[in-house]
């Protein structure tokens, strides 16, 4: 299928929400959290040993999908393993280890728990 296609699969991601610019204003990433006064930060920013909630996922649908289908998604809580300088984080949900690069890390957005 050409990208140039009328039809293009992806075409409704940018239509639905009024585009990119419009998504990101509706995030609550750069914002305080709801429900607590601390304010969000990248994953990659937190300590290993520490328990986080995810309160925003900065990324577009693949990323998204990916992280649902390990059970990592907003209003989960995970626990930080380990946090390496290069920016992967090893993070723990339930009995479960998932291993995220620098990255999809950078675009998870967190409040300590």
């Amino acid at each position: 299928m050409n990208k140039r296609d009328n039809n293009h699969p992806l075409q409704h991601i940018g239509q639905t929400q009024g585009g990119p610019a419009m998504r990101r204003r509706n995030c609550k990433c750069s914002n305080q959290s709801v429900k607590n006064s601390e304010p969000s930060f990248p994953l990659t920013l937190a300590d290993a040993g520490e328990k986080v909630r995810i309160v925003c996922i900065r990324g577009g649908a693949k990323l998204k999908e990916r992280l649902f289908s390990m059970g990592i998604q907003v209003e989960s809580a995970v626990h930080v393993i380990q946090s390496c300088q290069e920016g992967a984080v090893l993070v723990a949900k339930n009995e479960n280890r998932f291993m995220l690069g620098g990255g999809m890390a950078q675009k998870i957005y967190v409040t300590k728990e």
